[in-house]
């Protein structure tokens, strides 16, 4: 069962919470574009992997709970592009050095995640 109320709400208070931010953002660099383009072709490699999960439920497993066992490609989908997006935009609106210190830290547990 979706809860459309539940998710127009914590879209809400994330962009409260991210709102304010936004006066003190840094200007993207040419260094944050790397880690940004860096951690945006990570998480695309992963969604294009767990798609194939998705596609194939009695080869493999997903373990993450957020996909439901087995996922569906469309929840897939629709989760990956959200994180893209949502990255991109927390990515905008952190001032320095906090801005630097999400775009590392994201791609290092990115990348770990894989592991």
């Amino acid at each position: 069962m979706r809860h459309p109320k539940r998710h127009r709400v914590m879209r809400f208070l994330a962009f409260l919470f991210l709102l304010p931010l936004s006066v003190f953002a840094a200007d993207w660099t040419a260094e944050d574009v790397k880690w940004e383009t860096a951690y945006q072709a990570i998480a695309a490699m992963d969604w294009l992997q767990t798609r194939k999960i998705a596609q194939n439920p009695q080869q493999w497993h997903e373990l993450n709970p957020m996909f439901g066992s087995p996922p569906s490609v469309a929840r897939v989908n629709q989760l990956f592009l959200l994180g893209g997006v949502s990255h991109a935009i927390v990515t905008s609106v952190l001032p320095e050095p906090y801005k630097r210190w999400w775009l590392v830290g994201s791609r290092s547990e990115e990348h770990t995640s894989e592991l």
